[in-house]
């Protein structure tokens, strides 16, 4: 007899990394005969959130921003109605190649940020889990190409199957919690770049001459924080940094500013 009656999973995603750890859990579910429903945050209505149903496990999955969840996910988690389904929190970091070694990112707070939000609601947080999968972003890391971003995907992925796995079957997993040490020294960064360094990195960002105003990037931001000014893509405070503009633009003319010097210091990385 399984424990859960369906696995809930809502993500936000900028370049697919939040979004393939979603398919990944769904596949595990489905070998179990669960039901699983996969939910971008980006595309649903977020201020009426449908309340989960008894005997749901829900999953909460987003990339790291300044070493916490974006803006996005965050005011999601705060405007969640409350429950008493237990919960699992994963993140997606930056994670780099050398030779064979992922280079861990920092989750910094936002899973014990997360979790005080949903454990005020009623919530039981079961697990803790990040995982560094390619860096994509490009305002301060370079980035990875097919062969590195393979490699890394090889190794990550059974962690996430194991993962999953392991929390269907009625355990736990506070993985993240071997780090909290390290989360809570850089927590004044998360501070500093929730209150200021995001806007920073969002006003660095921009198209080059040779843009041809197909407006794909404003109809694939995830949080409509581009629009055009003087016929050209602007990107307001509204930006969070998820590079889905850049990774999505055909002709590769989206650009971070503050990103251009460091290709040459973090290039070796890549191979």
């Amino acid at each position: 007899m399984e424990i859960y009656s369906k696995l809930l999973i809502y993500y936000f995603s900028g370049t697919g990394n939040s979004k393939n750890v979603a398919l990944w859990m769904s596949s595990v579910a489905s070998k179990r005969n669960i039901e699983s429903v996969i939910i971008n945050i980006a595309e649903i209505d977020r201020t009426s959130i449908t309340p989960p149903l008894k005997g749901e496990l829900l999953v909460f999955i987003s990339p790291i921003h300044g070493f916490n969840y974006p803006p996005a996910m965050m005011h999601f988690i705060g405007r969640f109605p409350k429950g008493e389904n237990n919960v699992l929190l994963m993140n997606t970091r930056a994670g780099m190649l050398i030779g064979n070694f992922i280079t861990p990112g920092l989750t910094g707070i936002a899973f014990l940020l997360s979790s005080l939000l949903l454990k005020m609601k009623g919530y039981s947080i079961v697990g803790m889990a990040p995982f560094d999968l390619p860096s994509n972003w490009i305002s301060v890391h370079p980035g990875l190409n097919d062969k590195t971003i393979k490699i890394i995907h090889q190794k990550i992925k059974p962690k996430v199957l194991d993962c999953t796995e392991k929390v269907l079957s009625g355990k736990t997993n506070f993985a993240a919690l071997r780090e909290i040490v390290q989360d809570v020294i850089v927590s004044p960064i998360s501070v500093m770049y929730y209150l200021i360094g995001r806007f920073l990195f969002a006003k660095s960002n921009f198209a080059s001459a040779d843009c041809n105003n197909c407006d794909i990037c404003i109809k694939n931001c995830p949080v409509k924080a581009i629009i055009k000014v003087n016929n050209r893509p602007f990107w307001t405070y509204n930006c969070e940094s998820c590079m889905k503009c850049m990774s999505h633009c055909p002709k590769k003319l989206l650009k971070p500013l503050m990103g251009q010097s460091y290709y040459i210091q973090f290039y070796f990385l890549q191979f």
